[in-house]
């Protein structure tokens, strides 16, 4: 394109006028506006993320038009004064029906593990009722915040470090969750969370994932039934379960899982039992020994 010399001069003029009429965009502003845009320039190392949090957004395969709302900046969690990586955070629905109020909150971490590329683990507490986040926060999260301590710290034994770790408060009613309780049972349970899930699998694009279930407590219920739901399903793309796994559960009626301490037991009912002293003390020093 070619322009004339008096073109040329007429928009030299115009520019002269438009700054000689506007003295309060001095120079300092106009450096600042075009710092602003500047384009974001950072070599990217194999193996370890973009540090600025724009590049890490635009470089995540977990990010996208859905699940843009559920994107958590690491760097600026109240009171935690570190990066805990990446991250998502949100209410998904327990179905995909347009006037479905039931939602489950849910806490997403993929995994700094370059290998961790086709499984997610998903961690449940027990209760019944208890949030799921009280695992994340205190036992197997990228940071942790003890009962008792002034602030986080990180967590250099957190699962994320071997694979996509999944935190879901459930079911309905229980922490960030929303929306009114209406089962009564282990087995609506089970078909409650794989409602969720498939909302999950959709959003991030997980289908075919391997995915292993595990938890703690009442979890020792939770994560049977949940996998029972998961098998009888029979549709891999979402529900491609591969193992799982409970903690300290609780997996029968609870008067066969009281804790029944000897000691205490033996000395309460003493005028009962008619144990001899002798006896007595050596179950004593039992106790102490294996403490």
């Amino acid at each position: 394109m070619r322009f004339s010399l008096l073109q040329i001069g007429a928009t030299l003029g115009l520019a002269a006028s438009v700054s000689a009429s506007s003295p309060g965009r001095n120079v300092f502003e106009r450096a600042e506006q075009l710092r602003a845009k500047a384009p974001i320039i950072e070599k990217r190392e194999i193996g370890k993320p973009f540090e600025h949090p724009r590049l890490q957004k635009r470089a995540s395969p977990y990010l996208n038009n859905v699940t843009e709302k559920f994107w958590v900046n690491g760097s600026a969690l109240p009171d935690v004064n570190f990066d805990v990586g990446e991250s998502y955070a949100g209410l998904l629905p327990i179905s995909g029906a347009a006037n479905e109020t039931r939602e489950l909150f849910f806490w997403f971490f993929p995994s700094t593990n370059p290998n961790a590329t086709d499984e997610i683990a998903i961690w449940f507490n027990g209760g019944p009722g208890c949030s799921s986040l009280s695992g994340l926060l205190t036992e197997n999260g990228p940071f942790t915040w003890e009962a008792g301590t002034l602030e986080p710290v990180q967590n250099p034994y957190t699962w994320v470090n071997l694979t996509n770790m999944l935190w879901v408060e459930q079911p309905v009613g229980v922490g960030f969750s929303q929306g009114v309780p209406n089962i009564t049972n282990e087995v609506e349970l089970g078909l409650e969370f794989i409602g969720f899930y498939k909302q999950f699998v959709d959003a991030f694009n997980l289908h075919n994932w391997k995915v292993y279930l595990t938890g703690e407590s009442y979890a020792g219920f939770y994560v049977p039934y949940i996998a029972d739901a998961f098998i009888n399903a029979a549709d891999t793309v979402y529900y491609n379960l591969k193992g799982i796994a409970i903690n300290d559960p609780i997996i029968g009626d609870e008067t066969a899982q009281q804790q029944a301490v000897i000691v205490p037991f033996v000395d309460y009912w003493e005028n009962v039992i008619y144990l001899n002293e002798t006896f007595l003390q050596q179950i004593h020093d039992r106790a102490d020994q294996c403490n």
